[in-house]
């Protein structure tokens, strides 16, 4: 036989007949040198388990969320991968049942190699518990390349492969469908009398180890006059019969019971397993936990034990920085009022959603410049461990988180600020009309508690505005987050309805010729409160009165043209309004109003309208920017309350008021935004579009009609937004479809 396999060039690759003792040498030093280090991978964890836990986890879970789940991702694929290279390659035992008994021929314990003296004994299970250091580390022996190369290039002709179970009988009697699965997987079992070398050997009984059913894969060898018998002696998994997942308070029944049947009553197969464990894995990494599951035990009795391992918060450190000396630890918010903002509650399942939201929760206060949320270890005062760990990667999972919170600059010792801006809207070649000037006293802090009082006061051209906001984010005493809002407002604002025609004003620019002013004084009180996560429900009750008057201050009744200036037909209008409204994410408004008519002359009304925003950033050069606004009235409608069509807040290229005034609208713009200077200079190009369906002639003297306004338009153009120190600079030159061009300025 040893004359048949020949290198090329005539060189015998066999010194003499292949026997099984030599294939079982052969094929234990094959796969004790297949195996990886255990030293090394010992070192390994020990080195994992002094890594410190990396500062910045939960602020990438907030920034970009996805840092945080690679992380736990990474630590259960460890996991996984260690174990399943136990499950898949038993080569331990494999080694050393090849050690300890090399043939049922009587090949001698230890498998020595030809030529004693030579070669260094290759270890069996004896000699590898004696080569045990005290850290688990195998002494891996030297073995030389040409016993390396002989190994593995020696073939031996196989006359016969048996597969047998732990005790030695055919395993066939208990697990047919096992044996069947085996003789499909192995090569060499289909091609009895064929000639294999040690690699084919142990390629076959690798692909044994991964189907994932067999505890353990023993070769045994013997000498027959027709060549070598295999031998395999196959330990399969015990059968599951019950499935239970312990430790677990998230992870639900249906799941759980829809995940395990697959493996309830068959042999335990470690591939499903794993991708069951895998599947958990997914659910919570949706649901944002800092959460897995583990195989724990299989009892005799056939009870797969699951454990799932989900940290809990156990510690929670807050530091405030005040915002008006930045080397002062210690702010001025009230630490009751930080900690009743918090969703974070120790003893709560660790959860990454719940740390953005908390963190966008503490941002909406209006009182911190800074928020930064920290993970940190909490460590058992016993032994000085971290108590929150997966068990089995040595990387600790945070116990405790720290706050890191920075005050907004509120005035110096936290009296307040001051601010003052100032507004330029022009149109044609009255440029400057429109200037005005504002002055405000603000408090976001009052008394530490988040509460704020603001005091403004503006003066224009045709403006007068001075008002009081007070707001109480969260009431005392209440546990869904309720606010309360008192507002009361003094204010003059120019009536652009009931402005005369441009060749008009020319005439008579006194008492009758300019545009009336609306004198308005409103109180109202309002509560809001969080209805689901990024929604927010607004109701309150208000009363306003109205006055127009002319430019000597005057009441006005009537404009230039006879039309009523009042919907009552007195010097004054009165209403007593309810409302509610409610937004979401700062993209969606919906609100309804309700004119009440306690008296006879009140108003009674019903209003409803819609804003929708969004955003699109197409890539670092283009944004889009889309709006769209809906409006209608139904009832007593004051001409100076219609919607008004036209300037800045509608369609650019006209004058406020200019394309149309209804009592039902639908306007839109499409914005183009090309950053020049991030955060500080950048174009825009727009059109605006806007119609009144027609309703104009609706409204009260029909004051779109006697003014020739058309009702429906669009305006494009283009302009610069800069942003500055006391806040953006807006400059757009829009063109009408009258191809008529209008400046429009902004300052503040």
């Amino acid at each position: 036989m040893a004359g048949q396999f020949q290198r090329e060039g005539g060189e015998n690759i066999l010194e003499r007949e292949q026997n099984s003792a030599d294939l079982m040498e052969a094929l234990s030093r094959v796969m004790h040198l297949s195996r990886p280090s255990e030293r090394h991978q010992h070192r390994k964890v020990e080195e994992r388990r002094k890594v410190p836990l990396h500062a910045k986890l939960v602020e990438d879970v907030i920034s970009s969320a996805s840092r945080t789940w690679s992380k736990v991702q990474h630590c259960l694929e460890s996991e996984q991968r260690r174990t399943r290279y136990g499950r898949h390659a038993n080569f331990a035992s494999i080694s050393g049942a090849l050690g300890t008994e090399a043939g049922i021929g009587g090949a001698a314990a230890g498998v020595v190699s030809k030529g004693a003296g030579q070669t260094p004994k290759e270890p069996g299970l004896s000699g590898l518990r004696e080569n045990l250091d005290e850290s688990g580390a195998v002494e891996k022996p030297e073995w030389t390349s040409e016993q390396q190369k002989r190994g593995r290039e020696g073939r031996f002709l196989i006359h016969e492969v048996q597969i047998l179970d732990s005790e030695g009988n055919d395993l066939e009697m208990d697990h047919p469908e096992l044996k069947s699965l085996i003789q499909k997987t192995m090569k060499i079992s289909n091609r009895p009398g064929f000639a294999f070398n040690v690699k084919e050997v142990h390629e076959d009984i690798d692909r044994l180890g991964r189907l994932g059913v067999f505890e353990n894969v023993v070769p045994y060898t013997k000498d027959t006059r027709d060549g070598v018998v295999l031998q395999l002696h196959i330990a399969p998994h015990p059968v599951v019969r019950k499935v239970v997942v312990k430790g677990s308070d998230v992870l639900p029944t249906s799941l759980i019971q829809k995940e395990t049947k697959p493996l309830i009553n068959k042999v335990l197969n470690m591939n499903e397993l794993y991708e069951v464990i895998d599947r958990f894995k997914t659910w919570y990494i949706d649901k944002k936990f800092f959460a897995a599951v583990k195989p724990e035990t299989l009892d005799p009795d056939g009870t797969l034990t699951l454990t799932a391992h989900e940290p809990r918060l156990r510690r929670i450190d807050v530091k405030v920085q005040s915002g008006d000396n930045p080397d002062k630890v210690g702010g001025y918010t009230k630490m009751s009022t930080i900690k009743r903002n918090l969703i974070l509650k120790e003893g709560q399942l660790m959860n990454g959603e719940t740390l953005r939201e908390n963190k966008q929760l503490l941002h909406s206060m209006g009182i911190f410049a800074d928020v930064n949320i920290i993970p940190t270890e909490v460590f058992d005062g016993e032994n000085g461990e971290p108590d929150a760990v997966f068990p089995w990667e040595g990387e600790g999972i945070p116990g405790g988180y720290q706050l890191a919170l920075r005050e907004r600059y509120n005035g110096k010792n936290n009296r307040g600020s001051v601010q003052v801006a100032g507004g330029l809207n022009g149109a044609g070649g009255d440029f400057l009309s429109g200037l005005s000037f504002s002055s405000a006293w603000s408090h976001s802090n009052l008394f530490g508690e988040g509460k704020r009082l603001r005091l403004e006061g503006e003066k224009g051209a045709g403006i007068f505005k001075c008002e009081l906001d007070y707001l109480d984010p969260w009431l005392d005493g209440d546990n869904k987050r309720t606010g309360r809002r008192i507002q009361i407002r003094n204010l003059k604002t120019v009536d652009h309805i009931h402005c005369p025609k441009p060749e008009d004003m020319a005439g008579d620019p006194g008492r009758t010729g300019g545009s009336p002013a609306i004198a308005k004084r409103l109180a109202c009180i309002e509560y809001s409160r969080p209805l689901r996560p990024e929604w927010l429900g607004r109701a309150g009750i208000q009363y306003q009165s109205a006055t127009l008057k002319d430019d000597f201050g005057e009441t006005q009744l009537l404009d230039m043209y006879g039309s009523p200036l009042t919907f009552s037909g007195k010097p004054r209008d009165d209403a007593l309004v309810v409302y509610g409204n409610l937004s979401w994410n700062t993209q969606l408004f919906l609100s309804m109003k309700q004119g009440l008519p306690i008296a006879p002359n009140w108003l009674c009304f019903n209003e409803m309208t819609a804003n929708w925003k969004k955003g699109l950033v197409v890539n670092d050069y283009l944004e889009l920017q889309a709006r769209l606004q809906a409006g209608t009235v139904v009832g007593d409608l004051a001409p100076y309350d219609a919607f008004e069509l036209g300037g800045t807040g509608s369609v650019r290229g006209w004058q406020d008021g200019e394309l149309g005034t209804s009592k039902s609208h639908v306007s839109g713009s499409l914005e183009a935004i090309i950053p020049v200077k991030p955060n500080l200079l950048e174009g825009v190009l727009f059109v605006d579009a806007a119609t009144d369906f027609g309703s104009g002639k609706h409204v009260l003297g029909d004051p779109a009609g006697v003014r020739g306004r058309p009702g429906k338009g669009y305006g494009f153009g283009g302009g610069v937004r800069v942003m500055s120190p006391i806040g953006p600079i807006r400059l757009e030159y829009g063109v009408n479809d009258r191809l008529q061009g209008r400046y429009h300025f902004g300052l503040g």
